[in-house]
């Protein structure tokens, strides 16, 4: 009768705890994760989805994972990039920039009125900027009389 009385007042742990390391970083991350999720309205992950996602990472790079997502503004955004190794290749970077320069160009044309001009993609970027036109047509010249 006193076993059950401690164990009803939580005195009483299982034989075998089954907390590590990896599971409590785990968890770390899917609480922080949720947090975001939840107020975005999505649904919380689970403790599973979390392991299938972290399966191939070793635990050191998991502190290391903590540690860059802490110093982030968003923490759950630099989780999920940092968690995508196809993001991180040479070729996926160009094609980044290349996004990231086309989105530049139609923000310019859209704030000064002229029209997009596409560069052959090995062409050099221009050494400045080219000023906004001020005209949309030439104007018609003078007559002297």
């Amino acid at each position: 009768m006193e076993h059950i009385k401690m164990h009803i007042a939580g005195q009483v742990t299982s034989k075998k705890s089954r907390a590590t390391e990896r599971g409590d970083l785990m968890r770390y991350f899917l609480d922080k994760i949720n947090r975001a999720r939840v107020a975005d309205g999505l649904p919380a992950m689970t403790m599973g989805r979390m392991g299938r996602l972290l399966l191939a990472t070793p635990t050191k790079d998991l502190y290391y994972l903590k540690s860059i997502c802490d110093q982030a503004p968003n923490f759950s955004k630099k989780f999920w990039w940092e968690i995508d190794p196809k993001k991180h290749t040479p070729e996926e970077e160009k094609k980044r920039a290349a996004l990231f320069e086309k989105k530049n160009a139609e923000r310019f044309a859209k704030r000064f009125g002229t029209r997009v001009e596409s560069r052959p993609t090995n062409a050099p970027p221009p050494s400045r900027p080219t000023p906004p036109a001020t005209r949309a047509l030439p104007r018609a010249p003078r007559s002297r009389g």
